[in-house]
């Protein structure tokens, strides 16, 4: 056990594993710092480098960054990768203190099969060139369709995200 995991078997504690080039990791750390500040005193919070103490992230069978644990007298309760919203980090925060977190349900098949239909749009152009355009709208979809799924895609989506709704603004004034 590491020395930073040592002290993790008592009380409520959030676990964050990081990596210093992880452009997700720095998005959220000022997310669990806020969130933090409002369960002063009553939910620690750990970071761990994963470059740093690879046997902690290989013990708590952390596949990727950034990753959130929640941890409530030693055990886990709750976990949480990619990149996420202070209601998700803070859903995450009462979990350490016994609470329960709230399910999102069964997974919809919705965003797979878009994603799936992206990559298809994606490959138009090997058809027929004139199609080109649609192989943007194919990787957006891919995007958009994975975002639950990969941090990466979560990140990418952002700048599009914002288009979109410059785009819906400009088309609302019309």
């Amino acid at each position: 056990m590491s020395e930073q995991t040592s002290g993790l078997s008592s009380g409520s504690c959030i676990v964050q594993f990081h990596a210093p080039w992880c452009g997700p990791c720095r998005t959220l750390h000022p997310i669990v710092e806020e969130v933090a500040g409002d369960f002063s005193g009553e939910v620690s919070v750990v970071r761990i480098d994963v470059d740093r103490d690879e046997s902690a992230a290989v013990r708590w069978k952390v596949r990727g960054v950034p990753t959130l644990l929640a941890l409530n007298d030693g055990r886990e309760v709750a976990r949480l990768t990619g990149a996420r919203t202070p209601e998700q980090v803070r859903s995450l925060f009462r979990a350490a203190q016994g609470q329960e977190m709230p399910t999102t349900g069964k997974p919809s098949l919705v965003r797979p099969l878009i994603a799936f239909l992206g990559m298809g749009l994606t490959l138009t152009p090997h058809l027929d060139p004139a199609w080109r355009p649609l192989s943007w709208v194919g990787i957006a979809l891919v995007l958009w369709g994975m975002q639950d799924a990969c941090p990466m895609c979560s990140v990418a989506m952002r700048p599009v995200a914002k288009g979109m709704a410059v785009l819906g603004k400009i088309l609302r004034r019309r």
